[in-house]
């Protein structure tokens, strides 16, 4: 069945709806019915003003599952409105002029949340605003302003200050819950001309945007965002509600927003012509690995691929294990398997993150990768992400991000559509159970078998193990099955032999962790933008350098402990840290992915982080 609405009204917290729903009622004088559409609960408000008018709910915010971007991405989609209301509650920035329950108009809206942060010509802290500033569709604000003429005399609910007023403006607009007068102060300091501020707006504008839909945005007071929101929070949030529907509906009923008197629009922006290759902008296929066969299959069946069980494809999958575990090289080999090439025929698009991404330039990257070489519509991350779910929305692709280390890094590269399947790899325990839904979405990447991390070593290194192969034995044991490690213990004595030098003191060595934390990585995970190969402790670094320095400090003391398969409890760790509450600094570890519960309160460290934790020892 295909469904069309003129209007799609947008809310984003109960309060809201119920009043639209409730208005639309009293409006028309008939019931409201739900109808459920391509995964979301539309409510059919039925027909005002010779226009088809709709109403859905999003979550609170612009950007995220469910949040305001693609909610009115998925409505666009699913109705082909020609006019997209957002219809609710903010808060108000003049106490002294305004009143709960006024009824605000964005005119423009501000994207508040980018900005400059930097000094003054005395030195003093300034900030400057570098969001979006976006002007809303001039045809609806005329409808508005013709409609708030004579409103206030048809108002049901008076006041004892008299009827509620309609003031026109700039809207601010962010992800932040304000309820702080300082922080509320500050965004005025940026935009004295602001009339208000709330946290959907932005969606609104970046998938309208994007998919050629006029929208506004229609907002009653219901607080001043300054540490009272507490204060008759039901019934200001409801009386702003009320408002702000009963003024839509009151505009709607004019019959101005309509098929027949809408402007005509250009086109929106077309697919690309020239689709990536299959492995889209994947790196390359992985030269070696080995023993990894299983995981791959458990990923693939996640994705719907192979599976021998019942169930769907998994959208989310967060893969997390130790630092050098294989995950990128993992997650490479996926890219370039046939199987997923056949399942996600358009391809595959990738992310490289790390700790301070450039999360504008990989999104930009994927643009490229789909055949639109320069986005440069857009001028923040919430528009380019927008901009690519609209491109994405009707493809079967694998998106890949790599190396996320916070979850909200992951939210803006969640463009997939309903053929799409996202899989995010992070070392860091806490950002997986962040991203995944639930828990099951979590696939932990163990080390190799010892079986595999020998037949690793022995292919980096056959002479030396054919030759020292009890010895070699020993060394994987040591290393527990650590690719990164195996990979760099096995250049190394390959390299000592092939110089005709006895290896037995530097597989000693290696044993000891002091050569491998010295030694170079291997070539695939060089760093290519600046022509460098990290080495092993400046790749481990990256789970210690952001610690506090207690927590750093603890962390090193650590080296003490034998790693796995000996275990260590939480009276020993009290005993080497001399202190009586071990377990928020324990808890910091093991989010960090730099300590591994072992169960019923005892620990384990993987070998080459306790050679990491010696390493400082030889600086002080």
């Amino acid at each position: 069945m295909n469904h069309t609405a003129d209007i799609l009204l947008i809310t984003a917290t109960e309060v809201e709806t119920r009043a639209v729903l409730d208005v639309a009622q009293q409006q028309t004088q008939q019931p409201w019915t739900r109808q459920p559409i391509s995964g979301n609960i539309y409510y059919n408000l039925g027909v005002v003003g010779g226009a088809s008018v709709f109403l859905v709910q999003s979550a609170i915010g612009a950007i995220g599952l469910g949040a305001a971007a693609q909610t009115v991405q998925q409505g666009i989609d699913a109705l082909h409105p020609i006019a997209v209301i957002m219809v609710g509650i903010a808060f108000g920035m003049e106490p002294g002029t305004q009143r709960i329950g006024d009824v605000l108009v964005a005119r423009h809206m501000l994207l508040y949340e980018p900005q400059r942060a930097g000094s003054d010509a005395a030195g003093q802290p300034r900030i400057q605003p570098r969001g979006t500033r976006a002007d809303v569709s001039p045809w609806l604000l005329k409808a508005f302003r013709s409609g708030s003429l004579d409103w206030n005399l048809g108002v049901q609910k008076k006041r004892a200050a008299g009827p509620p007023q309609v003031q026109m403006g700039l809207f601010l607009s962010g992800e932040k819950l304000i309820d702080n007068l300082t922080l509320r102060n500050q965004l005025h300091q940026i935009e004295p001309e602001a009339i208000g501020g709330e946290m959907e707006g932005a969606g609104l504008y970046v998938a309208a945007h994007q998919s050629q839909v006029d929208w506004i945005l229609v907002k009653a007071i219901c607080d001043w965002a300054d540490g009272t929101k507490v204060y008759h929070k039901r019934q200001r949030q409801q009386l702003a509600a009320h408002h702000a529907a009963h003024f839509v509906f009151h505009v709607i009923k004019q019959g101005m927003i309509t098929r027949a008197t809408a402007p005509h629009r250009p086109l929106p922006l077309p697919l690309p012509q020239h689709p990536s290759a299959p492995a889209g902008n994947a790196p390359p296929l992985p030269a070696l690995m080995l023993g990894r066969d299983a995981d791959i299959e458990a990923l693939k069946a996640r994705l719907g691929i192979g599976r021998t069980i019942s169930g769907a494809t998994q959208v989310l999958t967060a893969m997390r294990g130790w630092p050098g575990v294989g995950k990128t090289t993992l997650v490479a080999a996926l890219a370039h398997d046939q199987e997923v090439m056949r399942v996600f025929p358009d391809g595959v698009l990738w992310a490289s993150l790390g700790q301070q991404p450039n999360l504008f330039g990989e999104l930009a990257a994927w643009g490229r990768a789909l055949g639109v070489p320069d986005l440069n519509q857009a001028r923040t991350v919430e528009e380019v992400s927008a901009l690519l779910r609209g491109l994405l929305r009707n493809q079967r692709r694998l998106l890949i991000v790599d190396d996320a280390w916070r979850a909200e890094h992951v939210l803006p590269f969640a463009v997939g559509g309903t053929g799409c399947a996202l899989l995010v790899t992070t070392r860091l325990p806490e950002v997986a159970r962040q991203i995944a839904p639930v828990p099951t979405d979590v696939y932990v990447l163990g080390v190799l078998t010892p079986e595999d991390a020998l037949l690793l070593l022995r292919t980096l290194a056959p002479d030396v193990v054919a030759a020292n192969e009890a010895t070699c034995r020993e060394l994987v044991a040591d290393l527990e099955g650590l690719p990164l490690a195996l990979q760099v213990a096995g250049r190394l004595i390959h390299t000592e032999a092939s110089y005709g030098f006895d290896v037995s003191q530097l597989l000693a060595d290696i044993r000891a962790g002091a050569a491998v934390i010295a030694a170079q990585a291997p070539a695939d995970r060089a760093d290519v933008a600046n022509a460098t190969t990290p080495t092993v402790a400046a790749l481990l670094a990256l789970s210690t350098n952001h610690l506090d320095e207690v927590t750093l400090e603890r962390f090193i003391y650590l080296g003490v402990f034998v790693p796995k398969p000996v275990t260590f409890d939480l009276a020993a760790v009290q005993a080497v840290w001399e202190v009586a509450d071990v377990q928020p600094t324990i808890r910091t570890l093991v989010d960090r992915g730099l300590l591994e519960p072992s169960g019923a309160e005892r620990f384990w460290m993987h070998a080459i982080l306790v050679a990491h934790a010696k390493s400082f020892w030889a600086e002080e």
